[in-house]
């Protein structure tokens, strides 16, 4: 397992550039990507990468491990294997691989599996790199950590098929269930990351949205993504009512005009040697405000185009005034640029060298809109479940043979024994887990789909702890915790294991768990030990917790005198403040009720 380190003792720069492929053609994501003109920085420590990640040492055979998981995975969805596998370069010039091309390889073709009846046809899967870690742009230059670089990933293509966003899910869960029957992947948030391809009838194009890490948010942008296409093609027929039609006199600089603005955005752009630039479109005004369904607008295609480049944004017409943008500083800029109300305008802070670039990536959106309805993107999956565009959709140019390596074999043993390690399927590991361990169906299918199905089988046969409370713990607790805005990914298996062997000897009570993982999510602590130090968590030994007990009850005596037997109620409060971690509940509303009891007897 390579590891993820923040810190890095070695960096170096490079700057890639794209290449014609074997025919002499370029990619056309990969001529977008060189645009921006970025520097790469890569950061590297000796722990986690070598000089292969650096691209200066030849690449070292296959993992003879992500060859044969790759081979289980095709043969429990029934795919073709190939007898010779040949290693591909798929270029990549966005910094995220050292070499400029990501390596690939089709394991195998065809396939299938079957969710709530419906059957998925698979189309490839494949065995690819993992690309760099992504560690942020600053100004002209990106900054990527190689710990990542070149870790086995599998991908799997499903054929086309029709379906509402609200069954997506339902798919997707139905084949990841598939591959952590094998119990040959990892799992947790960025273990199996969801690329969908999305098209809509009449529409024309497909487009590919990457980076979706969560099921919940598999639905939403898949629903976003076609609202956003049909809006699309209703601004492209209203754009095509319009005669308006591009020239280099639409574009001026107006940075002089803008030195008097109160506008912070547009006074620090200049602060920054930045120009202010203007592009005018005529008969065009109310269309980059115009938003068939909310949230789709003209004038938010083209914002994600130019921070695409690495700019803030860019004004509109039908946004102003606005932004610190005054009705003086547009009737000004109205007059310089002569034009008229029905006219429309976009204002950007652009550097000098960057701006025939992206005024003529923004005026070639525009037109492809205009006439031929939805651009052909790669876009990105945001928190939220919308997209953003991220790079033009790559062509068959992006895909050429690798050289260094030679075609890998596949045996017939390979084959036999992927075969025999086809795992069960989904609903004969759910009943197994509810036999072996004595849970319901429910929560046999909640530590299933949990990143911890492994850690509980562990547990549950290291100690003698009821395998409900277990799994109750890792399914709710932890969820809960981290639904209340804490990190699950401090929480390291080891100190999981460590507090229920506690547990388990009688150091520490079921209720001091929550307390113990929640110091460690939070960050207070790194360790079990540095946990219960922190909380106080000590048990308490029978004498010491019947005198607490005795004493919380004399004191609240008149609670006791007019509540009678049901004080447990309020006093249980009282005593879990003092003793929570301490004590179990049970023991301590056992001995509440005894002194309760007590108390009533002599009065």
């Amino acid at each position: 397992m390579p590891l993820e380190s923040d810190e890095y003792f070695i960096k170096f720069l490079r700057k890639l550039r794209a290449s014609k492929s074997e025919l002499g053609e370029y990619d056309p994501a990969a001529l977008f990507e060189k645009s921006k003109s970025k520097t790469i920085m890569y950061y590297a420590n000796p722990a986690s990468s070598c000089l292969v990640e650096q691209d200066e040492e030849p690449p070292h055979e296959l993992d003879g491990d992500a060859k044969k998981i790759a081979l289980i995975i095709a043969s429990t969805l029934k795919s073709n294997i190939f007898s010779e596998i040949y290693p591909m370069r798929k270029t990549v010039v966005d910094g995220s691989n050292t070499t400029g091309f990501q390596r690939t390889m089709l394991i195998s073709q065809g396939g299938n599996f079957e969710v709530d009846g419906k059957n998925i046809g698979i189309q490839s899967i494949c065995l690819e790199e993992d690309a760099a870690k992504n560690l942020g742009d600053e100004g002209s230059t990106r900054k990527f950590g190689l710990e990542r670089l070149g870790i086995p990933l599998i991908e799997i293509a499903t054929e086309p098929f029709e379906a509402k966003p609200q069954q997506i899910k339902s798919i997707a869960l139905g084949l990841g269930r598939i591959l952590r029957s094998t119990k040959k992947v990892k799992r947790g948030l960025g273990s199996i990351r969801q690329d969908v391809n999305v098209s809509i009838k009449d529409g024309g194009v497909v487009i590919e949205v990457k980076g979706v890490q969560q099921l919940e948010q598999l639905e939403k942008v898949v629903e976003y993504e076609a609202k956003r296409q049909y809006g699309l093609l209703k601004i492209s027929k209203k754009l095509q009512e319009i005669e308006w039609m591009h020239n280099n006199e639409d574009r001026r600089l107006v940075t002089e005009q803008f030195k008097k603005c109160e506008s912070k955005i547009i006074q620090n752009a200049i602060k920054k040697n930045q120009e202010i630039v203007t592009i005018v479109f005529k008969n065009m005004r109310g269309m980059f405000g115009y938003s068939p369904y909310e949230g789709i607008r003209l004038g938010k295609e083209v914002a994600e185009l130019v921070r695409f480049f690495g700019l803030g944004g860019v004004f509109h017409s039908d946004e102003l005034p606005n932004y610190g943008i005054e009705e003086k500083d547009i009737q000004n800029l109205k007059e310089f640029l002569k034009i008229n109300d029905n006219d429309a305008f976009l204002v950007l802070a652009i550097p000098f060298e960057m701006i025939d670039t992206i005024i003529d990536q923004i005026i070639l959106r525009i037109e492809h809109i205009k006439n031929k309805g939805i651009p052909n993107d790669t876009r990105l999956a945001t928190q939220i479940g919308e997209t953003k565009f991220l790079r033009p959709r790559p062509g068959a140019a992006r895909m050429y043979p690798e050289t260094d390596i030679p075609p890998i074999l596949t045996s017939k043993k390979e084959l036999e024994d992927a075969r025999k390690n086809i795992p069960k399927s989904w609903d004969e590991s759910i009943k197994d887990l509810q036999t072996k361990y004595e849970i319901n169906e429910q929560l046999a299918e909640q530590i299933f789909d949990s990143r911890y199905i492994e850690l509980f089988e562990k547990i549950v046969e290291k100690t003698k702890i009821s395998s409900i409370f277990v799994a109750s713990i890792l399914c709710s607790t932890i969820t809960n915790l981290e639904r209340s805005g804490l990190n699950a990914n401090l929480l390291q298996n080891d100190d999981i294991v460590k507090t229920f062997e506690l547990l388990d000897i009688g150091k520490i009570t079921k209720e001091s768990i929550e307390m113990i993982f929640e110091n460690i999510m939070a960050g207070k602590a790194k360790t079990t030990e540095e946990a219960i130090k922190n909380t106080s968590i000590e048990v308490v030994n029978e004498s010491d917790l019947e005198k607490i007990i005795s004493e919380i009850v004399e004191t609240n005596q008149e609670i006791v005198k007019n509540q009678k037997e049901r004080a447990v109620g309020p006093l249980m409060g009282i005593a879990m403040k003092k003793l929570r971690g301490k004590a179990s509940g049970e023991m301590i509303n056992n001995l509440l009720l005894k002194n309760i009891k007590k108390k009533l007897a002599s009065i």
